[in-house]
């Protein structure tokens, strides 16, 4: 019975992918197989339909996507969205950016800042935990989230960010309520999430507000970013089209293309999940600047940290997916697919670019999941960290 309800929802999302896929030869890796009698069957419901002979013909390559419907429209699974938020208020108007209130939240030094933006139109939010000691200066660490981005970060929730870098003298800065906004600047309104402007939030408007001395956090002129899965697209994209901004990324598990098909695909996936319109994201040419596979040498010099796992399912993935609704394995293999494919879109172009000081981990086994994320945040901080202090 486990079996065919998993296999059930497998194959919805095999469906709604074929919806978007054209056949050539490619196909989703098999599952391992646990011990376990009913963990076995899960695995081996995931492996059976990764290796149905349809499986090459509904995952292969992408179909032109500014021609097609919004995904929304194809009933695509929303193993995205679960605990998605996002402001409704009117859009307000503000002559310059100005912090409202500070809020002390429960947890290690933690805050919640509240910022009018001129560019969002609308009261942002962040949660900021301080650096351990506010008498030496300390580097800026933006630390974006998944596709959901609701209003309490996925890197409190489920990353450990407090027990990674809670002893590190850095500030991070967590950006909240930005349910598949891609934490990029929108080229025109949407009805669902209004017209998010994070690029010029995060780089002109909140300088203005958190590096005033007069906030007490002793900042030392550094900032990097980190994200994971949607946070990965906008961390890499906008340190790729700032580098003066920027002294250092890290991307787990992202897209990070506006030019090929895998790109493309879990873009317009990532937005539509939140209902909202693709086609609204990019001008012509933020679509061509903000395409660090085209051209990534805006990540030349600073450090670079890129993570992926492959998306086979381990025994791991199987006793961590214990307990949870069952499409979101299969979503699970199907993302981390998506984003081995994209991160060695983006190795292989910084290597034809001559670069060679990135640092890129492509895991054998493992599916899309914050369990690897956690894991991932301490080392990718390391490599960043020599170059902001």
């Amino acid at each position: 019975m486990r079996k065919t309800t998993l296999t059930s929802a497998i194959a919805g999302i095999v469906i709604g992918a074929s919806l978007i896929f054209q056949p050539t030869a490619l196909a989703l890796p098999p599952a391992n197989n646990s011990s376990d009698v009913v963990d076995d069957a899960i695995a081996q419901s995931i492996a059976s339909v990764a290796n149905a002979p349809r499986m090459e013909e509904n995952f292969a390559g992408l179909v032109d996507l500014q021609s097609k419907p919004p995904l929304s429209d194809a009933h695509i699974p929303e193993f995205f969205a679960s605990d998605s938020w996002y402001p409704t208020t009117a859009p307000q108007d503000y002559a310059q950016p100005k912090l409202v209130k500070i809020v002390a939240e429960e947890g290690l030094r933690l805050e919640r800042w509240f910022i009018e933006s001129p560019a969002m139109r609308r009261v942002v939010e962040l949660q900021v935990m301080r650096a351990p000691d506010a008498n030496k200066p300390a580097p800026f660490l933006f630390a974006l989230d998944g596709a959901s981005a609701p209003s309490t970060s996925g890197w409190l929730r489920k990353g450990n960010l407090a027990q990674s870098l809670g002893s590190q003298q850095v500030t991070v800065i967590m950006p909240v309520q930005a349910s598949g906004s891609m934490f990029l600047d929108w080229d025109q309104y949407d009805n669902k999430i209004q017209q998010p402007k994070w690029e010029t939030f995060l780089t002109k408007e909140l300088p203005t507000v958190m590096e005033d001395p007069s906030q007490g956090l002793n900042f030392n002129g550094k900032r990097a970013i980190v994200g994971l899965s949607m946070g990965a697209s906008g961390a890499v994209r906008l340190a790729n089209a700032n580098p003066n901004y920027f002294h250092g990324v890290a991307g787990l598990s992202g897209c990070y293309s506006n030019s090929t098909q895998m790109g493309n695909w879990l873009t317009k996936s990532i937005i539509q999940s939140v209902g909202a319109d693709d086609r609204k994201l990019f001008s012509p040419q933020d679509r061509v600047r903000m395409d660090p596979v085209a051209n990534p040498t805006g990540l030349k010099n600073m450090p670079v940290y890129l993570f992926t796992a492959d998306g086979y399912v381990t025994d791991t993935d199987i006793a961590n997916f214990r307990g949870r609704k069952q499409y979101e394995l299969a979503g699970g293999v199907v993302l981390e697919y998506a984003t081995n494919v994209c991160t060695q879109e983006l190795a292989n172009s910084m290597a034809s670019h001559g670069m060679q000081h990135q640092k890129v981990i492509l895991q054998d086994g493992g599916v899309h999941d914050w369990h690897y994320y956690s894991q991932q945040l301490p080392l990718a901080w390391e490599h960043l960290a020599p170059s902001l202090y």
